[in-house]
């Protein structure tokens, strides 16, 4: 709920910026408007009242990318928050569907374990994943639409462990299977280009992390 109330916040901030330049209200063919511009035709006006919509282009291919913060719940000595890069590609079904691939990876975090003094274990963990996932789209402004989804996907978690400042190392990895729910809110600056907020639970199946959360805010283009 916090997430959601913070991305309702985002959005509102950009469309207060946005809102002056995108202004312009239809009007009759053949009439002038409050600026004194002529409209010569009606496909002016259908040009505008399709920037309008919400979902201008109800189908088809669109791309993106974002940022990603994920923050889990991991056993001792092991990281708990780590920052990344989302990319993304989908195909909108309709104006309420659409069908979404996506490839995520953090940076590489560390989180350093005191045994006892003059003895520690250092633990570097990164993060990789990809889903499809199936998202729903309810428009609820002219340009604004909450989002919702359920994906399926893969995980994999990289870790280095070194002890005694890289006397002894090791390293491994875990991957496995995971589901996940998203929601958030998609704004649109231009009929193609909108900015979206999501946050994700996400539940995997290895061994070194539980249920987490992943909030993403990023740019995405619609053909």
């Amino acid at each position: 709920m916090a997430l959601l109330t913070s991305s309702v916040r985002l959005t509102a901030v950009l469309l207060a910026f946005a809102s002056p330049a995108l202004a312009v209200e239809a009007v009759p063919a053949g009439t002038r408007d409050a600026t004194g511009n002529w409209w010569q035709d009606s496909a002016s006006q259908t040009d505008t009242a399709e920037y309008h919509s919400p979902v201008s282009n109800n189908r088809g291919l669109y791309v993106g990318a974002d940022f990603m913060y994920l923050t889990a719940d991991t056993r001792p000595g092991y990281p708990d928050s780590f920052m990344g890069g989302n990319v993304f590609a989908g195909y909108r079904l309709t104006k309420y569907l659409a069908l979404e691939v996506s490839y995520g990876r953090t940076s590489q975090t560390k989180e350093r374990e005191e045994l006892f003094p003059g003895l520690s274990i250092e633990n570097k963990v990164q993060v990789q994943q990809a889903a499809l996932d199936v998202m729903a789209t309810l428009p609820v402004h002219q340009r604004v639409s909450l989002l919702a989804g359920a994906g399926y996907g893969w995980l994999e978690e990289e870790r280095e462990v070194e002890v005694f400042d890289e006397f002894l190392t090791d390293s491994g990895d875990s991957d496995g299977q995971m589901v996940r729910l998203t929601g958030g809110v998609e704004a649109k600056l231009t009929p193609e280009l909108s900015v979206r907020t999501l946050a994700r639970y996400t539940m995997p199946d290895v061994d070194a992390m539980d249920d987490f959360w992943s909030y993403n805010v990023g740019l995405q283009y619609q053909f």
